[in-house]
Parts: structure tokens; C-alpha cells; sequence
């Protein structure tokens, strides 16, 4: 069993790392440092005990997929939960710290495997992992399908955070009945993700005009995996009771639907410096997304011709792409977008308004609130720079 192959050193170091670092920052740059310190501190756990039989470097590959990379807004939204909840401990407790990261863990996991599919060159500005393990094996002088190898090492380090993900949360220290209540919204996340992607990849290539289609795979991949999953998750280890649960999700879903309009917008016109991504790729396979959605049902028919030619085409230049997103852009949908964002987030901070009256703590409320308003601000900018 994994259990049998960890080492706790790394952890009681960083319990006590732990008691320093948290005197020194607040809100939600506190749970953000205590993340990272959990993750860092079980990965190497479980690196030691993989060392034992050298295959360290599966978990090597992990860590750097993992380690001091990306927002780690679900588990931010699980501890936040938590303690608007008043879960014991708040969100800086042991317990709810080890059980949010694994939800990093099943982060890594997914995008990991999404790379794959999609044939994504790059991740976090840095080459995928099936592209970097691909290329060092190649530079190795090792004989053999190099590109293959990469795939493999990817999809089983994906695998590996799974099982990581798993084996954190059963050992969070939450009682056997919380963990088996917590089951049910963490089944939820796994099978809206796993349908949102085949979605995803079944309507790619496709002229998707009906933005029914694009807002539920925005809710299925996104609005469920990294809102509302957290959210619950969170609440159901305090032992929130019905009132708060309720309130919870009213804030998450149109907060979720917000974060992949979002996510689509800097998708295509973000700086891929900033978004560590090019759109590139997602353009030339044709990816359903609400703003091509908006494009082309609002975009005349001279314009909308110009937007199918290139959209979806694999054989499209670097030019090609530069025309498509002036087109997008000059048909309004940006606009449309950011101010469906806009309604959104406003629906959404409705929702934890009144905090006491859904039994809910003010203050974790109030940071999930200014998270909820980072992501119009992001929209505003983009729609400024565009």
C-alpha cells in the first residue's frame, strides 16, 4: 500500500514551517503558502518511499506538475468553504489543508492528461510534460519511440497523482464519516470533468453555434470541477448543514459559468506570457467555446465565412489566427462576453450577501467575494487590450 511507502519527516518539518510562515501574511495569501507547504511536504513523503525501489523520478514528474505552479484555486475555495462553515480549526487546520490539496492533486492529474489529448505544446509557459519527458529521452541517446515514451511517462504521472489525490484525502484526518459523506461531491467533480472533456473533444472541429451546448460544457468542466466541487467539498467536511450548502452553491454557479467565459476570452486573446498558453492549437482543432459561439452567431455572413475558414483548420497560419481573432473581436462578441461575466459575478456575490443568515462566517465569505471580483477584472482588462 502507498501508506507503507511514506516517510513523515518532510511533514513535521513543515508543521512547523507551518507556525512562522503564518504569522507573516493573511487572507488568502496564508492558505495559499500553507498549500504549497502541504503539497511539497507529502510529495517528498511519497518520494522517499518510491526511492526505495528507484522509480523516485515518477514523483519527481509529479512535483514539477504540481509544486509552486498555478492558482490552486480549488483547494483556496475548499479551505475558504471550510471555514465559512465553521470547521473546526479554520481554514489553516491540518486536516482541511491535506484534504484541499489533494484536489490540486486531482488538478495535476486532469491537465496532465488534457495536454495529451489536445496535443498541447505547452503548459504554464513551460513545454508540456509529454513534450519535455519526449525530448530528454531523444537528447538521451536512448533508441526507441521517443514521442510514445513521452506520452506514457505523462498519462502515468497523471495516473500517479490520482492515486496520490486519493491517498491524501483518505489520510486528512477527517473521520470515516466525513470522508465517506465527502465522496459524493468529490464523485460529482470527477464525472461533470470527465463529461465536460468528452464533450469537449467530440464537438472540436465543429461549427458549434448554440450556446446552450458551450454553457453546459463551461459548467461541467469548470463551473462543477472548480467552483462548486471545492465549495461543497469544503462545506461538507465542517459539517455544514442545508442552508449553508444552498448558499454555497448559489455563489458557485454562476461564478463557475463566469470563470470559463473568462478562461475562453484569455484563451484567445490573452498574452500567452501571462497565460503560460497558446491559443494556437485549441484554434487551428476548432475547440467549442462560448466566445466562437457569440462570434459567429453575431458576426454577418461575409465576416462569419471569413471566421469558419480558419477556425478548426489544422493547416492554419500564424497570420490566419491573427485575422480570426479580429474578426471575433470586431463582432462584438468580447463585449457580449464581459457582460455576461459582469451579471455573473454580481449574481454570484448576491449569493453570500448576508453571510449570518445562511449560517455562514462573514469574513471567509468576504475572501471568496474579492476572488469572485478578480475574475470581471481580469474580463475588463482583456476587453481593454484586446
Amino acid at each position: 500500500m502507498l501508506a507503507d511507502t511514506v516517510d513523515r519527516t518532510p511533514w513535521k518539518r513543515t508543521v512547523n514551517a507551518r507556525k512562522s510562515v503564518a504569522g507573516q501574511k493573511s487572507g488568502l495569501e496564508t492558505v495559499h503558502s500553507q498549500i504549497d507547504l502541504c503539497l511539497q511536504a507529502r510529495l517528498e513523503e511519497i518520494r522517499a518511499g518510491f526511492a526505495a525501489t528507484s522509480s523516485e523520478g515518477i514523483v519527481d514528474e509529479v512535483a514539477r506538475a504540481t509544486v509552486h505552479k498555478g492558482g490552486r484555486i480549488r483547494p483556496l475555495l475548499c479551505c475558504l468553504a471550510y471555514a465559512a462553515c465553521r470547521g473546526e480549526g479554520g481554514p489553516l487546520d491540518e486536516r482541511i489543508l491535506v484534504a484541499a490539496s489533494s484536489l490540486e492533486l486531482l488538478h495535476t492529474f486532469a491537465i496532465l492528461h488534457d495536454d495529451v489529448m489536445d496535443g498541447s505544446p505547452t503548459r504554464r509557459g513551460e513545454p508540456s510534460t509529454f513534450v519535455r519527458v519526449a525530448e530528454e529521452r531523444r537528447a538521451s541517446g536512448i533508441r526507441g519511440d521517443f514521442d510514445r515514451y513521452g506520452i506514457s511517462v505523462a498519462v502515468l504521472t497523471g495516473d500517479l497523482a490520482l492515486v496520490i489525490s486519493d491517498y491524501m484525502l483518505a489520510e486528512s484526518g477527517f473521520s470515516a464519516q466525513a470522508l465517506a459523506e465527502v465522496a459524493g461531491p468529490i464523485g460529482r467533480m470527477r464525472l461533470d470533468a470527465i463529461a465536460g472533456q468528452y464533450l469537449d473533444l467530440s464537438h472540436s472541429g465543429r461549427a458549434v453555434t448554440d450556446p446552450n451546448l458551450t454553457a453546459r460544457i463551461a459548467r461541467l468542466k469548470t463551473g462543477s470541477y472548480s467552483v462548486e466541487g471545492p465549495l461543497l467539498v469544503g462545506a461538507t467536511l465542517a459539517g455544514a448543514e442545508a442552508k449553508a450548502k444552498k448558499a454555497l452553491e448559489n455563489f458557485a454557479r454562476p461564478l463557475g459559468e463566469a470563470f470559463q467565459l473568462t478562461d475562453d476570452l484569455l484563451g484567445m486573446f490573452g498574452d500567452p506570457a501571462e497565460t503560460g498558453k497558446s491559443a494556437a492549437n485549441d484554434l487551428r482543432q476548432g475547440k467549442p467555446t462560448s466566445v466562437m459561439a457569440r462570434a459567429l452567431s453575431l458576426a454577418p455572413a461575409d465576416e462569419r465565412a471569413v471566421i469558419l475558414a480558419v477556425w478548426g483548420n489544422p493547416n492554419a497560419s500564424d497570420e490566419d489566427l491573427e485575422i480570426l481573432r479580429k474578426k471575433v473581436h470586431g463582432s462584438g462578441a468580447v463585449s457580449s462576453m464581459v457582460r455576461s461575466i459582469d451579471q455573473l459575478v454580481t449574481e454570484s456575490k448576491a449569493a453570500l450577501g448576508d453571510p449570518p443568515s445562511s449560517d455562514l462566517l462573514p469574513e471567509p465569505c468576504a475572501l471568496m467575494v474579492n476572488m469572485a471580483e478578480t475574475i470581471v477584472s481580469r474580463a475588463r482588462r482583456l476587453q481593454r487590450t484586446a
